[in-house]
């Protein structure tokens, strides 16, 4: 009778050994599904944003005067815009991905096509923005060298950006025959749309060249003979390349107008590039803003080129305000209208950042 017990509960216990095996075993080939499934669901994200990355994507926009892309503050509102440069001045291209044969080819169409249908102006400028691509292959760079040899034939320059200085190198070594002043390298588009405007500002609106007096400028602006009376104020300086007007954290003991030249605020980073915020043209103030808050200055600002400079002390604005409050009344009303078109001017700048 206790052989039959034992042998019983021996053969149960080897049943739920067996069940259990078998559980285990199901157990096992489940988490081995599983574990594929996370597999191929991996390669399939991998081979899908390798496609996606390979795939050629294009963005396109049109370059006008007045398309506010740049981060370049310049005075256009006094000078007449003819009618005939309002519209379409350049053709820019955002690519973004991998080129090869087929879609460098089709860039070339896209070009081709909008330089056809552009009845109101001719078409000078084309940039393309390289900087979101992630390769260039041998036929890519035959479909481009085509591309290149046509703009040659119709006046087009073509303005690249976004390149290392190895791509840029290679570009002109294969196609040499290319003039140099049709090819034209920038680091970022931001570089590359400002000389595309200067270059039609030098071509179609040479007033804007014209260098005139404080005085004249200042009357421009606030419509009033009586700012005169503010120049004896400030104090005029001459600036070269490179000469600094600010610096990041500096005390804000000035503000400054720009009578002639071009300065640059920027961010400085130690080892870095400096990141260009706005370049500021004759006809504008710069540094009022921390002026005016009595912060701490929170960018620098640089000469690019020859400049002269009016600057303005908080000393020499509370000497204003106590012993010529008429002046100074004209002086809060300048700096009202000068700080609206800062304002209108980032706010443009805002919008095409949004659309591109």
């Amino acid at each position: 009778m206790l052989t039959q017990i034992l042998t019983g509960q021996t053969k149960i216990a080897s049943e739920i050994q067996h069940r259990h095996d078998r559980g285990s075993h199901y157990l096992g080939i489940r988490h081995l599904a599983l574990l594929i499934f996370i597999v191929v669901q991996g390669f399939q994200h991998i081979i899908t944003q390798a496609k996606n990355d390979y795939n050629l994507r294009v963005h396109e926009f049109l370059l006008t005067l007045k398309s506010g892309y740049l981060n370049c503050n310049r005075k256009l509102m006094d000078f007449p815009i003819p009618a005939t440069l309002g519209g379409n001045l350049g053709y820019i291209m955002k690519l973004e991905g991998f080129i090869f044969f087929g879609t460098a080819n089709g860039i070339f169409e896209r070009l081709r096509e909008h330089v056809k249908s552009a009845l109101t102006n001719e078409v000078k400028y084309c940039m393309f923005d390289f900087s979101k691509v992630i390769g260039i292959d041998s036929t890519g760079m035959l479909s481009f060298a085509r591309l290149m040899q046509w703009s040659q034939e119709q006046g087009v320059i073509l303005v690249f950006v976004g390149l290392e200085v190895e791509m840029q190198k290679l570009f002109i070594q294969e196609n040499s025959t290319i003039e140099g002043k049709l090819l034209k390298f920038f680091a970022d588009a931001d570089h590359g749309i400002e000389w595309c405007e200067n270059e039609i500002i030098a071509a179609n609106l040479a007033d804007l060249r014209i260098e005139r007096e404080i005085s004249e400028q200042l009357k421009a602006i606030l419509m009033d003979d009586n700012v005169e009376k503010l120049i004896p104020y400030s104090q005029p300086r001459d600036y070269g390349p490179g000469e600094y007007l600010i610096r990041e954290g500096d005390a804000a003991d000035f503000m400054y107008f720009i009578q002639s030249g071009q300065v640059t605020a920027q961010l400085e980073s130690p080892g870095k590039n400096p990141v260009r915020l706005e370049t500021i043209h004759s006809g504008r103030t710069v540094g009022e803003i921390a002026f005016f808050l009595g912060t701490r200055r929170t960018a620098s600002v640089v000469a690019n080129q020859y400049s002269v400079v009016y600057s303005l002390s908080m000393e020499d604005l509370k000497r204003m305000e106590s012993s010529d409050p008429e002046s100074a009344n004209l002086f809060h009303r300048l700096s009202v209208i000068l700080l609206s078109q800062r304002v209108m001017h980032l706010t443009y700048t805002v919008r095409a950042l949004e659309n591109s």
